[in-house]
Formats: structure tokens, sequence, C-alpha cells
């Protein structure tokens, strides 16, 4: 089963990753020039909707997100190095990124871009994540704390897959795999402005080969998502899976200009052994990783 031997300094390099992550995207998302907005096309979503009017005349102001965005940046270093208080730390980091992504989404639309790595934050906060890998001497608990820790996290992220792929088919129904869906989605996003600006979706658009080799990786793509917690006992399936859905995330990138690159990152660290690697080179020449020699 993947991640039975996995110890505090494999817990402590995820969290590493994890939080450094959340410091590149808030260090280079210009959130303050959401400010310049007018309040009344704001709509907060889920729990924040519950949150007064006058919280958000004054956290929509331009010095509150530049506040936001510093305090976050701050926290994020010190939760990445495995400081002391890593866990109130976390846990209030965990709080405000929930509130950073409920501003965002609040002028946009609601997707799960973000979700997965956010949930990863949540549960890093939960365990002790910062007893290995980090700048802080702690006693180790026992093995399976960090062993489930790491199934515990790499199952939620699995599972987020197989819930979207779910409820795709049967809000969708079948019909989404047949005619035009994938067409339409390609060419509504192809023409409409974003990030990249890639017009790669065109040659589908007019190249039937292309629509029906497109069509066939949207199938395999959703029965693969689906089956996602497979993934946490079968190493051969985990492999096939992880180029799959690479290969579907980089061709959302080139053909609808939708880019998941946190998910991708996140599921590259959790489902290989990069981590346990990382930590084997290290542990002769760093002083703060402890010994791990165990294979999982």
């Amino acid at each position: 089963m993947l991640y039975s031997n996995a110890d505090e300094n494999v817990l402590g390099f995820v969290r590493a990753f994890v939080f450094g992550i959340w410091f590149l995207a808030i260090l280079f998302d210009p959130i303050q020039q959401l400010a310049e907005l007018p309040i009344e096309i704001f709509e907060p979503v889920g729990l924040l909707s519950f949150l007064p009017d006058g919280f958000w005349e004054i956290a929509l102001t331009e010095n509150f997100l530049l506040g936001l965005k510093i305090t976050l940046l701050v926290l994020l270093l010190l939760a990445s190095l495995g400081t002391k208080f890593f866990q109130p730390i976390a846990t209030f980091v965990a709080l405000l990124l929930t509130l950073e992504q409920g501003i965002i989404r609040g002028f946009g639309f609601v997707n799960h871009k973000e979700l997965a790595i956010l949930y990863a934050v949540y549960i890093l906060a939960i365990f002790p994540s910062a007893d290995g890998f980090s700048l802080q001497k702690s006693k180790p608990k026992s093995q399976e704390t960090y062993a489930f820790a790491m199934f515990f996290i790499t199952s939620v992220i699995l599972l987020a897959y197989s819930i979207i792929a779910i409820h795709r088919v049967t809000n969708a129904g079948f019909e989404i795999f047949e005619g035009e869906s994938i067409r339409f989605y390609i060419a509504k996003l192809t023409f409409t402005g974003s990030l990249y600006e890639n017009k790669f979706g065109i040659l589908v658009l007019i190249n039937e080969f292309l629509n029906s080799l497109v069509n066939f990786g949207f199938v395999l793509t959703t029965v693969l998502e689906i089956l996602s917690p497979l993934c946490l006992f079968y190493k051969k399936i985990r492999w096939f899976w992880l180029v799959v859905i690479g290969v579907f995330h980089f061709a959302t990138l080139f053909l609808m200009n939708i880019f998941f690159w946190q998910n991708l990152l996140l599921l590259i660290v959790l489902l290989t052994e990069i981590s346990q690697n990382f930590i084997t080179q290290k542990e002769t020449s760093h002083p703060m990783v402890s010994s791990s020699s165990d294979e999982f």
C-alpha cells in the first residue's frame, strides 16, 4: 500500500512542498487589484456568505487585500520551513487561504482549481507535519502516524478527482461523451479571454480525427478519474493513471486554456517516490533531515 512506511521526513517534505507552492501562488497573485472592482458585483461564496456586509466593505479595500497577501506570505514561509508553533500557524494559514480564495471566487466563478491543494493545507495542519524536514527539532511520533497522514492526504486528493468525474457523469449523463459536447467546450474556451491565450483548440474544431481522439481521451480520463482510489493500492495502475492524467492536464492547457498546475505538481509528489528519493539524498548532507531509508 502506498506510504505504508512513510516517516516524519516524508511528511515534512510534502509539508514544505505544499506550503511552498502556495507561497509562490500568493506571491505572483495581484489580489490587491480586486479593490478596483465595484463591490456591487461581489457575491460571497459558501460559508463566507454568512459574514456581514460591513466586513466586506473593509475586506475588499486595497489596504486589507495587500495586508492579507503580506500576512499569508510570512505565515506560508514559516509553515514551509516547519518552525515552532507549526499547527496553529498552519491552521490560521488554512483559514486565511479560504478567505483569499473566497474573495477571488466572489468576483468570478467557483471552480475546483485550488481545492485539492487547499485540502492539503487543512490536512497538514491537523497532523504533526513539522516533526521532520523542518527547522525545529521535535520528538518523532509513531511511524504509523506519519504513514496515515500521507495515506489520508493522498486519499483525499484522489477522491476529489473521483467525485468530480462521478458528478460529471451523473449530472450530464453519458451524452456528454457523444456528439459535439467536447468540441463545444473547446470552442467556447479557445475564443474566451484567458491567461494563456492558446489557440490549438482550433485544430480540433476543423479536424475530425483530432476530435475523435479528444473524445476518446475524455472517456478514458473520466474512467480513470472514477477509479482514482485504486492508485493507493496498485503501483502499475498508479503510474498509468499519473501519465494519462498528466496528459489530460496539458491537453486542457493547450486546447481549453485551463491548467491546474498545482494539482499536477501535487500528484507527482504524492504518487511517485520523489519525496523518498529527495530525503534519501539529503539525509547525509542536511542536518534538519533525520535518517529515513524505508521504501513505500
